[in-house]
Formats: C-alpha cells, sequence, structure tokens
C-alpha cells in the first residue's frame, strides 16, 4: 500500500492531492516542512508555498532527492526564484490547479517509474519492447547522447503529458515528434501538425478551436485542429512565434482540457497529447516579453534537447553512411573524418543534402 505525505497549510491542494492519489492510500497531512523530511517514507506532496527563504537551500542538496521522493505542488503566482530552482533540482512538478486526471496520469507514471532521482543516464536502462526499439532506432546515432534521447522518446510517449523538443534548424525535432506519435498512437491516428508561424492572427481562434455557424459572416460549422486531434497528438512547431494571447488560451486548453468553438457557450471536452518544438531560446523570449513565463512552465514538463550535430560528432559516421547507401555510395574512413569535422550549420538535414 502506497505512504502519501501532503504537507500544505491549504485545504484546496490537499483535496487536490488526495483525489490524485485516490482511495485504498494512506494519507498523512502536515502544515509545515518537518526538519526530518529524509525519514519520511513514501512519497511527499509538497507544496511549494510551505517553502520559506531559508528552507529553499534544501532544494540544493541531493540527499533530499535520494533519501526522500517528492512532488512539489507549484501554483503560477509564486516568485520566479521558487519555480526555476525546483525546475533546475525536479522533473516531479505538478502545477495547481490543473485537470485531476492529467495529475493522475502523471501519479502512475512517476510510481512506474520506482525511483525519484530521475537521473538522464537511468533513462538509457529503459528496456523497450521489441516493436518500440524499431521505432525509436529511427533516431539513429551512437553516442550517449542519443541513447538519451531514444530513452526519453519512449520515456514521454507514456502518458499524455506535454513535451517540449528544442533544437537548431535541422536537427531532428519533428522526427521526434513523429516517433513520439508512433508510441503514443498504436491505432496509428494521424499526427496533426500544426506551424504556429503560418496562423493568421485574423482567425487563429477559428483554426485552433473551430468555430459554429453564424459565428461571423457566412460561417459555416467548422471544426478546429484541436478537435482535430482529439485522442491523439498534436504538435505545434514554432511554438516560440505564437502570440502572447493564443499562448493564454491554449494554456487554459492544457489545463482543463476544455475548448468552445467560436461563436459557442458549449464546452467540449478533449483528451490531446501535445508536442511543441521550436529553435528559439524561450527563456530569453520571456525576458523581452515576447512569451509567457506561465506557458513556458506548463509546456516544459518533459524536455528533450536535441544538441547541435557538430556537438556529437559521433553520430556523423552512421548517419553519413546511412545517407550515402540510401543514394548508392560508398564513403571512405578519409571522407567520414573530413565530414567530421565540418560546421554544420544546418546539422542532420544539412549533412543528408
Amino acid at each position: 500500500m502506497d505512504l502519501i505525505t501532503i504537507i500544505s497549510g491549504r485545504q484546496d491542494i490537499i483535496d487536490f492531492c488526495k483525489k490524485v492519489v485516490k482511495a485504498a492510500i494512506a494519507v498523512s497531512v502536515l502544515d509545515k516542512i518537518p526538519q526530518n523530511i529524509t525519514l519520511i517514507q513514501g512519497t511527499v506532496f509538497l507544496d511549494a508555498e510551505c517553502l520559506s527563504a531559508e528552507e529553499l537551500s534544501f532544494l540544493k542538496n541531493r540527499e533530499y532527492f535520494t533519501k526522500t521522493k517528492v512532488i512539489f505542488i507549484l501554483k503560477k503566482s509564486l516568485p520566479d526564484e521558487i519555480i526555476e530552482e525546483i525546475y533546475s533540482q525536479s522533473r516531479y512538478i505538478l502545477f495547481y490547479p490543473c485537470h485531476i486526471e492529467l495529475a493522475r496520469s502523471f501519479y502512475l507514471r512517476y510510481k512506474e517509474e520506482n525511483s525519484f532521482s530521475f537521473i538522464e543516464k537511468s533513462l538509457i536502462k529503459i528496456n523497450p519492447t521489441q516493436k518500440e526499439e524499431q521505432i525509436i532506432s529511427k533516431f539513429e546515432g551512437k553516442s550517449e547522447i542519443s541513447q538519451r534521447i531514444r530513452a526519453k522518446i519512449l520515456h514521454f510517449s507514456k502518458d499524455d503529458s506535454p513535451v517540449l523538443i528544442l533544437g537548431e534548424t535541422g536537427t531532428g525535432k519533428t522526427m521526434i515528434a513523429e516517433l513520439i506519435h508512433m508510441l503514443y498512437c498504436p491505432n496509428q491516428k494521424k499526427l496533426e501538425k500544426i506551424n504556429s508561424s503560418t496562423l493568421n492572427s485574423n482567425f487563429v481562434d477559428t483554426q485552433l478551436f473551430g468555430n459554429v455557424v453564424g459565428a461571423y459572416t457566412d460561417a459555416q460549422d467548422r471544426a478546429g485542429i484541436l478537435k482535430k486531434s482529439n485522442n491523439g497528438v498534436l504538435f505545434f512547431d514554432e511554438i516560440g512565434t505564437l502570440s502572447l494571447e493564443s499562448q493564454a488560451k491554449l494554456l487554459s486548453v492544457l489545463d482543463d482540457g476544455v475548448i468552445y468553438k467560436v461563436g459557442s457557450d458549449h464546452n467540449e471536452k478533449l483528451k490531446i497529447k501535445f508536442i511543441f518544438a521550436t529553435n528559439d531560446n524561450l527563456k530569453l523570449k520571456i525576458m523581452e516579453g515576447n512569451f509567457r513565463k506561465d506557458f513556458y512552465y506548463r509546456i516544459a514538463s518533459n524536455v528533450i534537447e536535441i544538441p547541435s550535430l557538430r556537438e556529437r560528432p559521433d553520430d556523423i559516421p552512421v548517419l553519413a553512411k546511412k545517407f550515402a547507401k540510401d543514394y548508392g555510395v560508398i564513403l571512405t574512413e578519409d571522407a567520414i573524418q573530413k565530414l567530421q569535422t565540418n560546421y554544420w550549420g544546418g546539422n542532420v538535414r544539412e549533412l543528408k543534402n
């Protein structure tokens, strides 16, 4: 039986955590962080509002991440330094409020991992099935970086949590989105794709949410890209170019799983796995006022960062030989060595071409 400790002084958060873990579980509640937190058995749901400035220092102590299993409950109104410190130390974070089913899915994944210290290297030890191996092996490369990326592709496909893919142009962000989709949707439901930079500012709500008859002049009933993605995956490319207003509306969908068609007061409940990708520095865009901080923290719970090809030269021989074989060409070792010294500003796409 799971042992759960909830640390919060707010009844609404306590009730929320109890709903997440459901029944048949031993639950105890504390209103502040005990000095002997490392002695607590089981899982701790920690309301970050309980952290004083002094107690923030325990986040920097790795001992707490090996002896205590902590799921942080964050509110978007928390100070930046607290949110950033927690994000730098932990991957087990729930934003409050959020949809209860999403929170339960997160908790189940957490339990399956059976370890709180979710270090990237441990991901390599995940044993995929034969079918899963066939899929993730499409992201080729023998470097440790590529192994970690393949493990993340598999791991992040296991539930509905959003995924953020970061990387320069040509590194393979779209391929990774497609692989996650293949793993997440074994029924092969179509991967819906949308490039944020191509959204029409005058009709973005209609494109995303759809509209009902009469919503505007000559409007016919239309399903938006969100509705089309129901029970599947939606890939938002170039998410850094999405307007602040649209980010706010999409944040609401991520939190509640509910949409309203333009011109309608009737809501629709949807289940969508979101994958976002960008080559922008989103943290810099936040500082410049061009990207919402709350939206960033909501989509950055599962991040796959793809290094440039020049940062993983060990992958170049594997990729170069594959591309050469596709074109009926055999590369000499001298040619491969020369390829490894190239800058590759266009990354894998440039190497292929």
